[in-house]
């Protein structure tokens, strides 16, 4: 459906033909994980078409084995850009921002960034 950014939009378009997506996000079924929604953000933001297949989080039972075949850890977030497989949210994000351009306010420091977003996890 290319309806508007909720937990149930499976395709994303943003005015272009479903021929010119070129990224394919897996996340989790309710849009809870922080983790995707940092990713989800980004393709919003930048309002880059995607697809969106949703993964069982482990809390909530086993992962899907197409998933286990396309990423043997099972981690969420994961993006496929042009075909190419791309996991962890901070490498996702360097590779959407080096193939559609940075936001209005480009990743400078990851790792400081990364450091606040563990201080901000660990307090939840």
């Amino acid at each position: 459906e290319n309806g508007p950014t909720n937990a149930q939009s499976r395709l994303r378009l943003f005015g272009q033909s479903e021929d010119k997506v070129r990224v394919t996000l897996f996340r989790d079924n309710h849009a809870w994980c922080p983790y995707c929604q940092k990713v989800w953000l980004f393709l919003e933001e930048k309002q880059v078409p995607y697809r969106v297949a949703k993964v069982t989080m482990r809390c909530y039972g086993p992962k899907e084995k197409w998933y286990l075949q396309k990423v043997p850890n099972g981690m969420l977030p994961a993006v496929e850009i042009d075909g190419r497989l791309v996991t962890e949210s901070d490498e996702i994000l360097a590779q959407l921002e080096a193939n559609f351009g940075p936001l209005t306010c480009p990743m400078r420091s990851i790792t400081e960034l990364r450091r606040l977003e563990r201080q901000l996890f660990s307090a939840w």
